[in-house]
């Protein structure tokens, strides 16, 4: 696969992270490492302060602590 190209891309300075819990009803989420991703060439970079994202846990069992957020 080749470069990826676009006119403008965004670079965050910062992310502020948010932790949803979902019931999971005895199924277990997993995330599965995928490598790095394409090579994107940019014609015009801007730099934004912050940008936010949410990601998604099981709710924990009685007998774990929740994991720490990212």
């Amino acid at each position: 696969m080749g470069p990826i190209n676009q006119q403008t891309c965004t670079h965050y300075e910062s992310y502020a992270t948010t932790t949803s819990f979902t019931d999971c009803e005895g199924c277990v989420l997993a995330t599965m490492a995928m490598g790095p991703g394409p090579v994107v060439q940019c014609g015009t970079w801007v730099t934004e302060p912050v940008s936010s994202m949410t990601v998604t846990e099981c709710f924990p069992s009685p007998t774990t602590a929740p994991s720490p957020t990212h």
